[in-house]
């Protein structure tokens, strides 16, 4: 019983967010110190993903403090500057994060 349940929850996680993910370019001033990719994601469930998809090789920041929603969420400056310089940009889409057609506008291709 619970393996087709996993199974199922495991291809709606991979459905949802192959959909949900976007890629910046990339440039050296991008990665951090030690080489990993910088991402951003836009609340803890996408971060979570994120870090265990990318493992070592990646540097995740987390949006959303604990304790507030991601639709509530209003990014402040400094992490509207993380998102310009991360090379891939982790959300949920379908209208949760409303900043996310604002800040995306403004972010080069």
């Amino acid at each position: 019983m619970k393996k087709p349940l996993l199974a199922t929850l495991g291809i709606l996680a991979v459905t949802t967010l192959t959909g949900c993910i976007s890629t910046f370019s990339t440039t050296d001033s991008d990665t951090t110190q030690d080489g990993t990719l910088n991402v951003v994601a836009s609340f803890y469930p996408m971060a979570y993903f994120a870090t265990q998809v990318g493992g070592e090789f990646a540097h995740v920041t987390n949006l959303t403090p604990a304790g507030v929603e991601p639709h509530d969420h209003e990014l402040t400056p400094d992490q509207i500057i993380a998102i310009h310089n991360s090379q891939l940009l982790v959300l949920n889409g379908s209208g949760l994060e409303p900043w996310s057609n604002d800040v995306l506008a403004d972010v080069p291709s």
